[in-house]
């Protein structure tokens, strides 16, 4: 496990506490019995298989109401990856990470796998108080690498009609695939150019159009979420110009590398 601290390093480090409302945003952090002195620090991780334990912390200068301590840990990917809360304790046990039990330093261990998404980690800090109230005290961020080589996207089998009228509804589609996992692609998109070899924009100034692999058929036209085939439901204007439209597909994953292009043209009547 590397650990690396730097001044000016990736961490964004907040500490939320009830003695320090300033600091607290949009929470409610009322009168506590206890406080935060410090967070992990955690800046850059990177996978060791020899040791992949993850040691997270949190320090208090005072802790006399402390029921329960916990954190969820957040991919780049917005999901969270332990299913339950990660317990952090002060017993001087090392197998949860901590050394010296009653220091006011609650610890945990989270096994990271050469499996999970390079990106930036959210690391979200919890404590529960006698009284069974839940406050959110600290969140930290961190930059983790799996240590496996980043591989292009791909795209393949295009699912799209010759030809359709305009007014009409339809729905295409195109199969998507990242060699270092489904969860490493970050957009599946299309560009599309009129008859008239003009480029239509998404919005001012930009020309993807977003896929989707969501499983909502009604509004998107995908009927199964995360199996890789992204859609797209879409219909003509009834002034639109006829004729032949170009589709241009690519995918990108979350090291910025982009897949093949595949382009393929519709004719609108």
């Amino acid at each position: 496990m590397k650990i690396r601290t730097y001044l000016l390093g990736i961490a964004i480090l907040f500490i939320i506490n009830g003695c320090e409302p300033e600091l607290t945003g949009k929470l409610d952090v009322s009168s506590q019995s206890y406080s935060v002195k410090s967070l992990t620090k955690i800046d850059n991780y990177d996978y060791n298989p020899l040791d992949s334990l993850l040691i997270i912390s949190v320090e208090f200068s005072r802790s006399t109401n402390i029921q329960t301590v916990y954190c969820n840990i957040v991919g780049p990917d917005n999901k969270r990856l332990n299913s339950a809360p990660i317990i952090l304790l002060d017993n001087g046990n090392n197998s949860n990470g901590d050394l010296i039990q009653n220091d006011l330093k609650y610890s945990a261990k989270f096994p990271f796998s050469e499996l999970y998404l390079n990106g930036v980690y959210l690391v979200e800090y919890f404590v529960t108080d006698r009284g069974n109230n839940t406050k959110l005290i600290g969140q930290e961020r961190f930059d983790y690498n799996n240590g496996q080589t980043n591989l292009p996207p791909s795209v393949e089998n295009i699912i799209l009609p010759n030809e359709v009228t305009r007014g009409v509804m339809f729905i295409f589609s195109v199969d998507a695939s990242d060699p270092n996992g489904l969860n490493d692609i970050a957009s599946v998109y299309f560009q599309l150019k009129r008859p008239d070899g003009t480029i239509v924009e998404a919005a001012p100034g930009f020309t993807n159009f977003s896929m989707y692999d969501d499983g909502n058929l009604e509004l998107r036209g995908d009927s199964v979420a995360n199996d890789g085939r992204y859609s797209f439901k879409n219909s003509f204007l009834e002034t639109t110009q006829t004729g032949n439209w170009e589709f241009r597909f690519q995918a990108r994953d979350r090291g910025n590398k982009l897949s093949n292009q595949i382009t393929q043209t519709i004719l609108v009547q």
